[in-house]
């Protein structure tokens, strides 16, 4: 009984080691910046997976001087039509900068 629950145990180490990885996919916020004198919000983005991306979607919401914050809201970032025109989605490892108008703190 012993030898069988040390062999189990074994067994599952070695198909845990052997599992696939998953990659990774999509792009990553890697910061943002509030310019108050244009009012907007600049994020900073980095593809963080292996293949080109040509599209994406950002969820956020602004928190608001006194601590409350707005709605979420979603916006949608579409490159296909660079990518089919030749002018490239966000290749891997590379980065991109969306500006959106609003508070500090997006």
């Amino acid at each position: 009984m012993k030898r069988n629950l040390i062999a189990l145990l074994i067994s599952l180490s070695l198909s845990i080691a052997c599992w696939p990885q998953t990659s990774r996919i999509g792009v990553a916020i890697t910061g943002a910046d509030y310019d108050s004198n244009k009012g907007v919000t600049t994020i900073h983005l980095v593809n963080i997976s292996k293949k080109e991306v040509s599209a994406f979607s950002l969820t956020f919401r602004a928190v608001l001087p006194d601590g409350t914050s707005t709605p979420s809201s979603r916006l949608l970032v579409d490159l296909l039509g660079a990518v089919t025109h030749g002018e490239g989605g966000i290749l891997p490892g590379g980065s991109y900068e969306q500006t959106i108008f609003g508070q500090p703190g997006l």
